[in-house]
């Protein structure tokens, strides 16, 4: 049986797979010639839910989002709720309402509390990814997926689309009990 193609932007991410011990997508994407968009911002055409590791999501900008249609939402109300961004949904500032005024109008305050947001971002956005790897390592071992130390990422995703007993709902408990440990 071929292995399902996986396409985003261009690129062919057939030969991805997904490291079952660490829960890292490991591989190149590979650019189709006459197809492949070279404006990409970030060398990612696609990546797997930040959140609950079950949707792939097209990337490759800046301003791309890092979670599915489930967990953003969620993620977007926690963060209205604390009143900042306490999970980025984003790699840019702008994706997670960290911003300031025209540099010629900058207070001092102003260069103060960007640069905190800044750092507090910064380190969210380091947990984030460790928690991305390990929802995929957890839906792996889940899945009994995690006898062999790679599995296609076209099986992995397979999988966790058709096994209800991983509900991408619970991702985010699991994710917020995660990060409480942290």
């Amino acid at each position: 049986m071929p292995t399902p193609t996986i396409r985003a932007w261009g690129y062919d991410g057939s030969a991805l797979q997904v490291d079952t011990a660490t829960g890292k997508v490991v591989g190149a994407w590979v650019p189709i010639p006459g197809e492949a968009e070279l404006r990409l911002d970030f060398p990612t055409p696609a990546e797997l839910c930040r959140g609950c590791g079950r949707v792939l999501l097209t990337s490759g900008s800046k301003f791309s989002i890092w979670f599915c249609a489930t967990c953003e939402p969620q993620v977007t109300d926690l963060n209205a709720a604390a009143g900042r961004c306490v999970i980025p949904r984003g790699r840019h500032t702008l994706c997670n309402g960290i911003g300031t005024t025209p540099a010629h109008q900058w207070q001092t305050e102003d260069v103060h509390r960007f640069v905190h947001d800044f750092r507090g971002l910064w380190d969210s956005m380091q947990l984030l990814e460790c928690w991305a790897a390990e929802i995929v390592r957890r839906n792996c071992v889940a899945l009994g997926l995690d006898a062999p130390r790679a599995v296609a990422l076209s099986t992995y995703l397979d999988r966790v689309r058709h096994d209800d007993g991983i509900a991408d709902i619970d991702a985010f408990v699991r994710m917020l009990d995660w990060w409480a440990e942290q």
